[in-house]
């Protein structure tokens, strides 16, 4: 009885201190964000920043989007050009505009993770230049050569 009572100790302690642990770090990386500025804007329709923070490697848009002019925009992009602390362009982001009626309005998040972004620009273009990441995976085999290695450096290490 007296082990299951010291695990069940160790177990609470574990779950304290992960729970303070992921804490702390979700504060500290909501700290890291900083407010990046907004150079220019595009006049044929009307943005609203609602969010624009970055940290040294990555950050986030949210802007919502109102046609004000007289005619529908059809089968066009939002393009958000990131530029860094010496006006050069580290990439770019599009949002599709489907359809958007006159007077209606998108809201949309962008994150990026592009290297030390300090301002940015939006525009309207009919053409989208992004070309798609391809999702990082890792190799199937990783794990069985990654164990291997730990092995032949235990085994030589111990010599």
């Amino acid at each position: 009885m007296d082990r299951m009572k010291t695990f069940l100790k160790y177990l609470v302690a574990f779950v304290i201190c992960y729970s303070l642990v992921s804490f702390l770090s979700f504060c500290y990386i909501r700290t890291t964000y900083k407010t990046i500025e907004c150079v220019t804007k595009t006049d044929e329709i009307n943005i609203d920043i609602e969010r624009e923070e970055a940290t040294y490697i990555n950050g986030i848009v949210r802007l919502k989007a109102t046609n004000n002019t007289q005619e529908k925009i059809q089968d066009k992009y939002i393009r958000i050009n990131f530029y860094s602390e010496e006006n050069s362009n580290v990439g770019s982001k599009y949002i599709k505009i489907d359809e958007l009626n006159e007077g209606e309005s998108i809201e949309r998040e962008i994150k990026f993770n592009f290297i030390g972004v300090q301002k940015y620009d939006i525009t309207l273009t009919d053409t989208n230049l992004e070309v798609e990441q391809e999702d990082l995976q890792s190799d199937e085999d990783r794990g069985f050569f990654a164990i291997t290695a730990i092995l032949v450096l235990i085994c030589f290490g111990a010599i």
